[in-house]
């Protein structure tokens, strides 16, 4: 399970976050890492509530799942359902 805090970090825990490359990278679709909660850019994203994705704020990429490796990385956005997400409340200390 994964939360997404007030300051937009997406989270498993109170350490661990979504990680992604700040600047265009030569990948297409640069992967998304699980890594120690820095503060750092990079791991800002912002979640629309009407398109149900969640943008990536340094690179203004959109969360993606992958088909191919069961990962995540971030693409260009587009109205794929693979960058569509649900969140649903739950209870965060």
């Amino acid at each position: 399970m994964f939360v997404m805090t007030k300051n937009g970090v997406i989270m498993t825990d109170e350490s661990v976050c979504l990680d992604a490359p700040e600047r265009d990278t030569q990948q297409r679709t640069p992967k998304v890492k699980i890594m120690a909660c820095s503060g750092r850019e990079r791991q800002k994203w912002l979640y629309n509530e009407q398109t149900k994705v969640f943008l990536h704020v340094p690179s203004e990429m959109c969360l993606q799942a992958t088909t191919d490796d069961d990962t995540l990385a971030i693409a260009a956005c587009t109205e794929n359902p693979d960058q569509q997400w649900i969140l649903e409340p739950v209870l965060w200390k």
